[in-house]
Formats: C-alpha cells, sequence, structure tokens
C-alpha cells in the first residue's frame, strides 16, 4: 500500500541467539514499547522543536529465527533495509547487540554502499574476531560490519569503554584502524559537553549512526542489562551527551542488549525508550516538517 515517505520509524529486533550471559533481550522490544506510551513524541523543549506533524511508525518486529544466529541476521538486516527504502531514519530496538551488525548493512546501503559514522555507546569494544571460538556473538557485531564495508572508521567513536579486557590487543589493533577510543575515565574527566564536540567534529558532515548499548549506563541505576559492567555512564550524562551532538546527519540509530527481567520497576525500559527519543530528535532535528 502507498503511503508517504515516513520521517522516522522504529522496529523492534526480538533476538538474543548470540548473548553470552544474562539471555532475555528477545523481551527488550515489548518492554520499551510499553515504557514508550510515557514518552511524548511531540516536543523537545531542548531543541525547541515540534515533531506533531512528523510521519513517526512502528513497523513491528522484524523476524528473527532463534535457531540459526546468521539467518538471523540477514533476516534484520533485510527488514531495516526494507524500512529505509520507505523511510529518513531508521531506529531498531534490541534485542542484542548483533543487531548493530544488521542496521549498519542496511545504513550502508542507504547510503549508497558508502559506509557511514558509527557513535558507539557502549562497555565493551565488540570488535573482537571471535568471541569463545564464535565468529557470530554481540561481541563481533561490529567487527563483522567493519569487514563489510558499513563503517566509517576515521569518523567513528566508542564512548564509554570500561571494565575489564581479556588482553590489551584489542584496544591497540582498534587504535591502529583508526578508531578513536574515549574511555568513561576519559568521558567523566572531561565532561558529556566536551566529548560531544571531539565527536561531531570527527563526525563533520557525514551520515551517521547512534548505537547505544545499555551496558555502558551505571547498572546501580539501569540494572536490566544483559552483561552488567559496574561503575558505569548515568542517564542524565548520557542524554547530555546526546543533546550536545545537535546537528549532526543523523539517518538512524538503535538500543541493544536491554534485558527486562533483571529491571527493577521498568526504569531501564524508560531510559531506553528516552534512549531511542533521543535518537529521533537528533535525527528529525535536520528533517523539515511535512507540508500540509
Amino acid at each position: 500500500e502507498d503511503r508517504p515517505e515516513a520521517d522516522c520509524v522504529f522496529f523492534g529486533c526480538p533476538f538474543d541467539a548470540s548473548s553470552t550471559y544474562r539471555m532475555g533481550a528477545r523481551f527488550g522490544p515489548a518492554a520499551v514499547r510499553r515504557a514508550s506510551q510515557m514518552t511524548s513524541f511531540n516536543y523537545a523543549p531542548w531543541i525547541d522543536r515540534d515533531f506533531s506533524k512528523m510521519r513517526v511508525y512502528d513497523a513491528g518486529d522484524a523476524a528473527a529465527t532463534p535457531f540459526d544466529i546468521l539467518t538471523a541476521m540477514n533476516q534484520v538486516y533485510l527488514y531495516a533495509k526494507r524500512l529505509w527504502n520507505s523511510s529518513k531514519t531508521v531506529i531498531g530496538i534490541g534485542g542484542d547487540h548483533a543487531l548493530t551488525w544488521c542496521l549498519l548493512r542496511a545504513a550502508r546501503d542507504f547510503n549508497n554502499g558508502q559506509p557511514v559514522a558509527l557513535v558507539h555507546l557502549d562497555s565493551h569494544l565488540d570488535t573482537g574476531d571471535e568471541y569463545h571460538g564464535n565468529k557470530l556473538s554481540h561481541g563481533t557485531a561490529l567487527r563483522r560490519a567493519m569487514e563489510d564495508g558499513c563503517v566509517d572508521i576515521e569518523r567513528s567513536t566508542h564512548i564509554g569503554i570500561h571494565g575489564s579486557m581479556g588482553s590489551a590487543d584489542l584496544m591497540k589493533e582498534d587504535q591502529e584502524k583508526g578508531w578513536l577510543t574515549i574511555t568513561l575515565d576519559d568521558f567523566v574527566e572531561q565532561g558529556p559537553l566536551e566529548v560531544a564536540k571531539v565527536v561531531k567534529a570527527r563526525i563533520g558532515d557525514a551520515p551517521t549512526i547512534i548505537s547505544f548499548d545499555v551496558d555502558v549506563l551505571e547498572p546501580g541505576e539501569c540494572p536490566g542489562i544483559g552483561f552488567p559492567e559496574p561503575g558505569g555512564m548515568r542517564c542524565r550524562e548520557l542524554f547530555a551527551f546526546l543533546r550536545a551532538l545537535k546537528g549532526i546527519d543523523v539517518i538512524g540509530g538503535e538500543v541493544t542488549e536491554f534485558t527486562p527481567e533483571y529491571d527493577s520497576n521498568e526504569v531501564t525500559a524508560h531510559a531506553c525508550a528516552q534512549g531511542a527519543y533521543e535518537i529521533m530528535c537528533l535525527a528529525l532535528d535536520n528533517v523539515d516538517d511535512p507540508k500540509e
């Protein structure tokens, strides 16, 4: 059925078969939808924009078989690609971090086959070649996306990295490939506004995807996390950072690794819903209101 092009489309990715610790992220999209009923999608006072005339839709969930990771990744990729055929912005709600590979492949196609800049908010780099001997996991999603030519590494940044690592090799390898890594210690020392200035300067005018892995947050504040790392970012810091990115060319994003079973009073669900909304605001702030 023909319809006008959407300004923004959200979709769910109820998939967690590539998770390696807590399971249950497949129930994330439903929980975020429930929490999002408390979010007004009309007016964002921090940028003084009214989105009430924008065409914003929920496209439902991508079919993602739990029995085969590669098949599921292709299913989600094709679903996201189809959504970008009729929308300016696509935002995925996971599900585990394997969603990143799917979304970045579709974003590359939307960008005429060219890689996109990535703002990667996470406790972990997710650029390893293998995790527990498996090349398809939530810990290797960015490596697969890099191999597929989806990521403009020279314009991309890891933000909020903290916690232990298997070795220093991965950090060194990322640096040699051109990644900028801003650890959580650096983020706290510099502050969200200064870090945003660095990230914006690096991105320039490149089409950009924002990846928000909920495990970048402090699990004492947001406990519904599949792979918690104590000592994380506060929600207020996250939103201040995102709002300071105003002006970059955001074409899509994602929220991943939310595991509702471990949430308390839906606080993490609301943080995820707000995070997705913040990404939408960044994207639509560059879009003119539809003509009457």
